[in-house]
């Protein structure tokens, strides 16, 4: 053969291989969040961003609007599409450098958020209500509602990326999707028709609120000193920890294999992994591959459904503080990652599902969360609480009634977000008390327009007082107007009222006039005694 010829090929060969190689590094690449059927943020100046070559100019387009800029010296580029307004109408996202790309039917809207554990990631198709809602998707109802479903997965760093795409709200990707996040955006869109819906569910159940804490806030913010502590000894323990799990493992195994055909029995459990460091819901994992790599997408908020798993005494009474961390550091860690922004913190609406009732036995304080739940939807900016102490299901850590949850949620929204008019959003809180004689009298912020209600029978059920020996006994209580009188023959010098203070509390009768269930609360600041 002659050398022409073989140099050639050694030439073309070589052109092939480099073109393998180079044009991915240099071709303009568009964030994973970008994919066909998503929902952008309407009314602000969202965020696009991607890669391509340091200095390369990019060029991205939706609809008539039209941004340009430069890739920096990392290769980083992000661009922001001046303010949109809600659309029906499917545009294709359009992103130019040295090539081209096209993400089709993207529709402006309202992007939301949801996270948490179990009863967050619950399925749509296990709900009470699945069999209207996928009936309704088979019409066609749910085309301007899209989804996007993050799977489980944990990190040590935060990461940038997620592999999945938006979908269509329909047959299995509308099955598997979160119910509860679901349903306050159906709810949401009956209000507001001509808006189309983004739904993002990120959300693994039995998890800690450490698991969602970005690793500054969990290393250094004083409320989380028990939770370091606790990580600590666990890392210390993991070897021993380790062994023990293995060979309860194999003995679970031998179980289940001399069931052979049989059901497996309730009381037959698979042992649970001991914590470490590359445990799945170590802290701050899932909020590094779960939440940072949403981060700066433009959202209306956040809906959160935790806490189940904090509820042993001695997180729950950090609740509170745990629950703050996380929220400042998702908003200011969401603020620091749209670089041209010199805002320090996105106050972004934070919405939360107070916990259902729930058989949850001695060692859990579900009171106490509930309590640190509406604190935080009193005391954090655009914040707001859905109290669902009346749907839950003694006997099932998962009420499978999630079209309630979620209609609650959407009326926070519509209220608190949307600045609906006239929307009832909250039950009757709790604001002060006045002993007269043997009396307490309890006052209430009862909601927007409505007033104090007992359904059933005018005694409210769960109240109970106490004096000054911190032992509470059931107290009738009634409603006279706009506060409740509680009162106990027994107990003739009355310091504290609690409502609704247990972890299961039965047969809720006190709403506003809305339909909306009083906050559980109590009246007192006695320490709380983790085995009372």
């Amino acid at each position: 053969m002659p050398t022409s010829k073989l140099l050639n090929r050694f030439i073309f060969a070589s052109v092939l291989l480099l073109g393998g190689l180079l044009p991915a590094d240099a071709a303009v690449k568009l964030n994973p969040l970008f994919t066909e059927h998503m929902v952008v943020q309407r009314g602000i100046n969202t965020p696009v961003w991607g890669t391509a070559d340091p200095g390369e100019n990019i060029t991205v387009t939706l609809g008539k609007n039209k941004v340009e800029g430069t890739a920096g010296p990392d290769g980083k580029w992000l661009l922001k599409i001046p303010e949109l307004t809600a659309s029906l109408k499917p545009e294709v996202l359009i992103v130019k450098g040295t090539n081209e790309l096209h993400v089709a039917d993207v529709l402006v809207g309202d992007v939301w958020v949801g996270s948490g554990q179990s009863n967050m990631n619950w399925r749509l198709r296990d709900s009470s209500d699945a069999k209207r809602v996928l009936a309704a998707a088979e019409a066609g109802k749910y085309k301007n509602i899209r989804l996007f479903h993050i799977a489980a997965r944990s990190a040590d760093a935060p990461m940038t990326n997620v592999s999945n795409q938006w979908q269509l709200a329909s047959g299995d990707n509308l099955k598997r999707f979160s119910a509860v996040l679901f349903y306050a955006g159906e709810a949401l869109q009956q209000e507001y028709p001509d808006v189309p819906m983004g739904l993002i569910n990120s959300s693994v159940g039995g998890t800690n609120a450490y698991s969602w804490i970005p690793n500054s806030v969990f290393q250094n913010d004083p409320a989380l000193k028990s939770a370091r502590d606790w990580y600590q000894k666990e890392l210390d323990s993991y070897g021993d920890h380790k062994a023990d799990y293995e060979r309860r493992m194999e003995e679970y195994k031998v179980k289940v294999a001399a069931l052979g055909p049989l059901k497996q029995p309730d009381s037959l459990h698979v042992p649970e992994e001991p914590m470490g460091a590359s445990h799945l819901k170590r802290p701050c994992g899932l909020y590094n591959a779960m939440i940072a790599p949403l981060e700066p997408f433009a959202i209306r908020g956040v809906m959160w459904y935790q806490g189940e798993s904090d509820a042993p005494h001695w997180l729950a009474k950090e609740y509170f503080g745990t629950m703050k961390a996380l929220v400042d550091g998702w908003r200011t860690d969401w603020a620091k990652a749209d670089k041209t922004s010199t805002v320090t913190s996105y106050d972004f609406p934070f919405y939360i599902v107070q916990l259902a009732n729930f058989d949850a036995g001695p060692n859990a304080d579900w009171p106490q969360i509930r309590e640190s739940q509406l604190r935080l939807s009193r005391e954090l900016v655009n914040s707001g609480l859905a109290v669902t102490v009346d749907v839950g299901d003694s006997k099932d850590i998962h009420p499978r009634d999630k079209s309630v949850v979620g209609r609650r949620l959407a009326k926070v929204a519509l209220a608190r977000a949307y600045e609906k008019p006239g929307v009832s959003y909250f039950g009757p809180i709790y604001k002060s008390m006045r002993v007269d004689g043997n009396t307490v009298k309890c006052f209430f912020d009862p909601g927007t327009i409505d007033r104090l209600k007992s359904k059933g029978s005018p005694k409210l059920n769960n109240f109970t007082i106490s004096d000054d020996s911190h032992n509470f006994v059931p107290a009738d209580a009634t409603i006279d107007g706009k506060y409740v009188n509680v009162s106990n023959p027994k107990v003739a010098n009355p310091t504290a009222v609690r409502y609704a203070w247990e972890n299961d509390p039965k047969d809720i009768n006190f709403y506003s006039t809305a339909d909306i269930p009083a906050s559980p609360f109590r009246t007192d600041n006695f320490p709380l005694d983790a085995a009372k």
